[in-house]
C-alpha cells in the first residue's frame, strides 16, 4: 500500500498506487515521497541509501460534464448551421429554435470534457541518503497535461429570408502542459525525549522548476464542420500557446508514531504565476472574412460583452494546504485519508477540493498481490465522486482503476462521468 504524487491543481489525478489511495502519508513505494517532501526520510535512510523508479509511471483520466450526448448535440447544431439538418427536417423553424436553445442552456451550464495525463520519467523519482547533510535528497521530473472542452452558449436565431440559422455559440478549449523538475531535502528533526518516546517528527522542503505551456481557443460552431468536433482537443490544444517558467516551493511535515502517521503539506507557498495566450484582442490585424478573424471577434464578444471568459488571463498556483493521516490497523492492513483545506483551480480553470479515503492490504510477499480500494470526492466545483481499485504484483507492478459514481447517457448507454487508470513499475518496500 502506498500513496503519493500530487500537485496543486492536479484535479484529483495521481500517479502510481496513490491513484487509489490518494496523497496520504504512506511511504511504501518510491513515488510516495513525491507529494510531501518530509516523506523522503521514510524512503531512504542511513541503512538503505538509494531507491528509484524502474520505468516511467503514467496515469490517464477523463471527466465529463453532467450533460448527455454533448458531442452529438454539438454536431447536430453544426449540421443545422451548415444547412444539413436531416435529423430535424420534420420540425418547423420555431420548433428547431426551441429545441436547440433549450439544449444550449444545458451545454453552457454543464457541458464539458476534460482529459488529464501524468507521466514520470524513468529512474525518477530518485532518492538517496546523504551522511554529510544528515537527511534524504530527492530528485524528480514529471509531466502533467490537462485539456478541457466546454461550450460558450449564445441564442440561436433564424433568418427567414434565406432560411438559415446563426449563433455565436462556440467551443472553448483550454489546455495546460506542465513539466516540473524538482529537488527535495528531508530529515528527522530529532525533538526532545518526551516527543521521541511517542514518535518522530520529520520535515522537508521541495524546490520545483516548473515550465507551463497554457493555451486557450474560442472556435465558433459556424466555422466548424460537424465531423471535426470529436478531434478538436487533439488538433487545437497547442494553438495560441504561451510558455512561462517559474519556481515553486513546497514544505511538509510528518509525525510518525507506532500505530498512526499524520502529515501536513503546503504547496506553492510562493504562489507562482503563469500566463495564457490572449483571445479576442487586436482582431483588426487579422485578415477579413477568415475563420481566424471570426474566431477573434466572437472571443471578444464572450470576453467583453457577455463576460463569460477573460481576454487576458493569468493562472496562479495558489498556496494550498493538505492534511492527511494513516492508521496502522496491523503491520499489513492500513486505512488512510487526506483532505484539501481549501479549494483551488487547476490549469484549465476547474475548481478542486479533494477528499480521499482508502484502505489497503499488503501480504508482504511477491507471490500474492497487495490490494487497495479508495473513495475520491471533489468537495468543490463539479463535486464528482469516484471509487478506485488497485493491485501491486510481485512488489513491482502497480495497476489502478477509477470508476465514477456519477453517470450520464451517451448513445443510449449510461457511462460514468469519471474514468481513469494508472500504471507504474517501481521499488516497493
Amino acid at each position: 500500500m502506498v500513496a503519493s504524487q500530487a500537485y496543486a491543481g492536479n484535479g484529483g489525478n495521481n500517479l502510481g498506487t496513490s491513484f487509489t489511495t490518494g496523497p496520504s502519508s504512506n511511504a511504501q513505494s518510491v513515488t510516495s515521497a513525491a507529494h510531501n517532501p518530509a516523506l523522503a526520510s521514510f524512503v531512504v535512510n542511513d541503512e538503505k541509501k538509494l531507491r528509484f523508479s524502474y520505468f516511467p509511471s503514467v496515469s490517464l483520466s477523463v471527466e465529463l460534464g453532467e450533460v448527455d450526448n454533448i458531442v452529438e448535440e454539438l454536431e447536430d447544431l453544426t449540421d443545422l448551421l451548415d444547412g444539413d439538418d436531416e435529423v430535424y427536417a420534420g420540425l418547423s423553424a420555431q420548433e428547431k429554435l426551441d429545441r436547440f436553445n433549450e439544449v444550449l442552456g444545458y451545454l453552457g451550464d454543464a457541458g464539458y470534457i476534460k482529459n488529464s495525463f501524468k507521466f514520470n520519467a524513468p529512474i525518477l523519482p530518485l532518492f538517496f541518503y546523504s551522511d554529510l547533510l544528515g537527511g534524504a535528497i530527492g530528485v524528480g521530473f514529471s509531466v502533467d497535461f490537462q485539456a478541457a472542452l466546454s461550450v460558450l452558449d449564445d441564442e440561436l436565431s433564424y433568418n427567414p429570408q434565406n432560411d438559415s440559422y446563426a449563433t455565436s455559440t462556440s467551443v472553448y478549449i483550454k489546455s495546460g502542459l506542465e513539466t516540473s523538475l524538482y529537488a527535495s531535502y528531508s530529515r528527522n528533526l530529532e525533538t526532545n525525549d518526551w516527543f521521541q518516546e511517542r514518535g518522530d517528527l520529520y520535515a522537508g522542503v521541495k524546490v520545483k522548476l516548473m515550465s507551463i505551456d497554457l493555451s486557450k481557443q474560442v472556435l465558433p460552431l459556424e466555422t466548424l464542420d460537424s465531423d471535426e468536433i470529436g478531434d478538436i482537443i487533439a488538433d487545437e490544444y497547442d494553438n495560441n500557446q504561451t510558455s512561462t517558467t517559474a519556481l515553486g516551493i513546497d514544505v511538509g511535515f510528518v509525525w510518525d508514531a507506532d500505530n498512526y502517521r499524520l502529515g501536513l503539506t503546503i504547496e506553492n507557498i510562493n504562489e507562482p504565476e503563469f500566463d495564457y495566450g490572449d483571445v479576442g484582442v487586436n482582431c483588426t490585424t487579422k485578415p477579413e472574412n477568415t475563420p481566424s478573424r471570426t474566431a477573434c471577434e466572437v472571443a471578444g464578444y464572450f470576453a467583453y460583452v457577455t463576460g463569460d471568459i477573460q481576454a487576458r488571463e493569468t493562472y496562479t498556483k495558489h498556496a494550498t494546504t493538505r492534511v492527511d493521516g494513516l492508521l496502522k490497523l496491523t503491520k499489513r492492513w492500513f486505512v488512510s485519508s487526506s483532505l484539501d483545506l481549501a479549494s483551488y483551480d487547476d490549469m484549465v480553470g476547474y475548481e478542486n477540493q479533494w477528499f480521499h479515503a482508502a484502505t489497503s492490504y499488503d501480504p508482504k510477499g511477491r507471490l500474492l498481490p497487495s490490494l487497495r480500494t479508495g473513495l475520491h470526492k471533489n468537495l468543490a466545483g463539479e463535486q464528482t465522486t469516484s471509487l478506485t481499485f488497485g493491485a501491486t504484483f510481485f512488489d513491482l507492478v502497480a495497476f489502478d482503476l477509477e470508476y465514477g459514481l456519477d453517470s450520464i447517457e451517451v448513445d443510449g448507454s449510461s457511462i460514468p462521468r469519471r474514468l481513469g487508470f494508472s500504471l507504474s513499475v517501481e521499488q516497493s518496500f
